[in-house]
């Protein structure tokens, strides 16, 4: 079994998010440095010489990333670039953006067209055979949707109920696999879903958490209940053997964690109080690690 575990490779420990670094430089309201960011590792000369960093996000995934009222892109992923740039540089608009799909922000990284994937990108051990992986910074698993009115309070609630699940994911496996007295009630498409969740067709709808997170933002009808399932810890994706990129990528997020920044990232992008709650286990915070695994989380019934 390969386990990755987040290292603490910042030269300095702030834990005051409006100290962004060693020599007291200064932070914006919103945390993000107005100065340069000394984390123990230069940052990469591929970097500084175009004074930019190229990142490819996603611009349909709301909250994850999506291009707001304005036109302009947003999103828990978007800060995260926008942050390594105000580390970087000291000036958060030293980004470069280019929406990608999970279908070419691979090949996009390995032709130079962006320098970093930062769009929702699960761990896997295919993946890392064509790109590197930075240390993480969220995980994003199956939990369960229901209306705010529920009593389901988690995956011990469903025990014996009917769940609603999409046809030939991941929710479903692991519900055969791990909840098989539970009756499936299989459907196409997201939406096809949620009607039969609200007509009571089910007790709950089983899905990627990042899903039903964007959903409920959507309709306050609906809520996010449940620890994760069948865990996938997220990465920012690097070209391959870019070692002097990783170890600046891996400090500047360790740092991050550190001072809880990622958790503040989230909570600004985020606006409700209940969906935050949901997912406030979800990335790395002081003491928190997130770790990738090669085990079998599908049938991971602990």
């Amino acid at each position: 079994m390969r386990i990755t575990r987040i290292a603490s490779a910042a030269a300095c420990l702030v834990l005051s998010i409006a100290v962004a670094g060693c020599g007291g430089s200064t932070a914006t309201s919103s945390g993000k440095p107005t100065s340069p960011v000394d984390v123990g590792v230069v940052v990469p000369a591929a970097l500084t010489n175009q004074h930019v960093i190229k990142v490819g996000v996603a611009c349909d995934y709301p909250p994850f990333g999506y291009i707001d009222v304005k036109g302009k892109n947003a999103g828990y992923d978007p800060e995260v670039a926008r942050t390594l740039a105000a580390y970087a540089f000291g000036d958060d608009s030293k980004v470069e953006f280019t929406c990608v799909t999970p279908q070419n922000r691979i090949p996009y990284l390995e032709t130079g067209k962006i320098d970093l994937i930062i769009s929702t990108l699960g761990y896997t051990k295919e993946r890392e055979k064509t790109i590197d992986y930075s240390v993480s910074y969220f995980t994003s698993g199956a939990k369960l949707l229901v209306p705010t009115t529920s009593d389901i309070t988690g995956w011990d609630s469903i025990k014996g109920k009917p769940v609603i699940t999409k046809t030939g994911t991941t929710s479903s496996t692991f519900l055969t696999n791990c909840y098989a007295d539970s009756q499936q009630l299989l459907l196409d498409g997201t939406s096809d879903a949620v009607k039969a969740l609200k007509a009571g067709r089910a007790a709950a709808f089983a899905e990627d958490s990042t899903l039903l997170l964007g959903l409920t933002l959507k309709d306050d009808s609906l809520k996010v209940v449940g620890v994760d399932k069948a865990q996938t810890p997220w990465g920012l994706g690097i070209r391959k053997g870019d070692t002097a990129t990783k170890k600046w990528v891996d400090a500047v997020l360790t740092d991050l964690q550190q001072k809880d920044r990622l958790w503040g990232i989230f909570t600004q992008v985020v606006p409700s109080k209940e969906a935050v709650e949901a997912f406030a286990g979800n990335m790395p915070r002081p003491g928190h690690d997130i770790v990738y695994t090669d085990k079998d989380t599908l049938s991971d019934c602990s």
